[in-house]
């Protein structure tokens, strides 16, 4: 699924990774890994710019053997921009997350916190929404 970026001239969409499309609509941001191709078109005049260079600069681009992405703190931030939700148009935040992958799927997940828990605990801790579109599992924050 590819998310356009707002208001940011000549950038590529951000393609993200999911196993349930269904769950678009609880899409509340756009987390990409710290190593992602498109963060410098991203961060490029953004005026978080400063702030995200030492924040990336604290995370590491890739798994390592010892990373556990159940039980790791989930960190990151926001890098000033949004994208747009195809099927809906509402603007979402852009992210970049410890806890998203460059290795796996395409290196950008829509983040649907009601739906995953790794980004329940990831969202949560930054005060975005949580939208339930699916009926079923209960996560615990």
């Amino acid at each position: 699924m590819k998310f356009p970026v707002a208001d940011l001239a000549g950038a590529e969409p951000i393609e993200v990774f999911t196993t349930r499309i269904d769950t678009i609509y609880g899409a509340t941001a756009v987390i990409l890994a710290p190593g992602h191709p498109l963060l410098s078109k991203l961060l490029e005049a953004s005026p978080a710019r400063v702030e995200a260079d030492a924040k990336l600069a604290k995370m590491p681009p890739g798994i390592g053997e010892n990373r556990d992405l159940a039980t790791m703190e989930k960190e990151g931030f926001f890098t000033g921009r949004y994208a747009t939700n195809p099927f809906g148009g509402e603007k979402i935040p852009d992210w970049v997350g410890n806890f998203v992958l460059m290795e796996y799927g395409t290196g950008a997940i829509m983040a649907v916190p009601a739906h995953d828990q790794r980004d329940l605990e990831f969202l949560s801790q930054y005060g975005l929404p949580v939208r339930v579109v699916v009926e079923g599992k209960k996560f615990k924050v």
